[in-house]
């Protein structure tokens, strides 16, 4: 299969986790260590791929794995601590856009990756894309909002950069298990911390009597099924193309939620608010022709 074909379907799942991580964030607060550690702990679920291809490395081709999985779980707090600060789609788009470049920048210094002319204006064309298709209207980023969107574009970044050289020296398989293996190793620090041990048992133990909180457990299930499956095709395109290109495409996922949000937002306006104004709906119809052509220019990577 086409590995944008495969890009599309992952970002069509993890656009499933957003739209769940807006139910969430407007419902209620999500303490930040203690929904690192439940997506790190998550990721384990990988273990059920040992029987297709797991393998023990010698300990020096571990590096570059245990970098991504550490960086990757750095990335997750960072980025749940600065949308306690700031509208998630402002977070998203610009931590991801400069994610993007990072991306670019580590690979080319030290995978020694090029792009050809067309594919970096391909590349350009999705970042823009993914900018204008989220970015819209008043608000902005405050001090601290900046500060945890920076980390986290830079932890993305190293994660990303990384999790591509394991794949050039691993099996896709047994890369990606010793990636999330050393994500949940990573995120174990945080329950050394009381409050993160007590913020975990609230969200997973949520008020029975509360419709609300029965609801958000099974929307943070279900977002992080989705995750699962959106980042498994995510990585696999990883190990076969350029991670730089790989998260500057982040524009398909919001995408995908604009779609989902729009419809949604007719059910639930309380929870989903998206009020889409003439100018509006012309930047991101704008937005969404970018995509299409930064995706048709970088396809060309072999």
């Amino acid at each position: 299969m086409n590995w944008i074909l495969l890009l599309v379907i992952a970002y069509f799942f993890i656009s499933l986790t957003a739209l769940a991580d807006k139910f969430l964030v407007t419902s209620r607060s999500l303490p930040p260590a203690a929904y690192a550690f439940i997506i790190s702990t998550l990721g384990l679920a990988t273990l059920l791929l040992i029987p297709f291809g797991f393998t023990i490395p010698e300990l020096p081709l571990l590096g570059s794995s245990l970098i991504a999985g550490v960086a990757y779980t750095a990335a997750v707090f960072f980025l749940y601590s600065a949308l306690r600060y700031a509208e998630a789609s402002r977070v998203f788009a610009t931590s991801g856009a400069i994610a993007a470049v990072l991306t670019f920048i580590f690979s080319y210094l030290l995978l020694n990756e090029r792009l050809a002319v067309v594919q970096v204006f391909g590349f350009v064309l999705l970042i823009i894309g993914g900018l204008g298709i989220s970015l819209y209207g008043k608000g902005s980023l405050n001090r601290r909002a900046i500060g945890y969107a920076l980390l986290t574009a830079l932890a993305f970044g190293v994660s990303y950069t990384a999790t591509r050289h394991a794949y050039l020296h691993l099996p896709f398989v047994s890369g990606f298990i010793w990636i999330r293996l050393f994500a949940f190793f990573a995120a174990l620090i945080f329950i050394i911390y009381p409050k993160t041990r007590a913020d975990i048992t609230v969200l997973l133990r949520p008020d029975k009597s509360s419709a609300a909180g029965s609801n958000s457990k099974r929307i943070l299930i279900g977002g992080q099924a989705a995750s699962a499956v959106g980042f498994l095709i995510l990585n696999y395109v990883i190990s076969v193309t350029s991670a730089a290109v790989v998260l500057a495409a982040q524009g398909l996922q919001y995408t995908f939620l604009l779609v989902f949000t729009t419809f949604l937002s007719i059910k639930f306006p309380k929870i989903l608010r998206e009020t889409i104004t003439p100018s509006a709906l012309a930047q991101k119809i704008i937005a969404v022709l970018f995509i299409a052509a930064g995706l048709a220019l970088v396809s060309q990577l072999t």
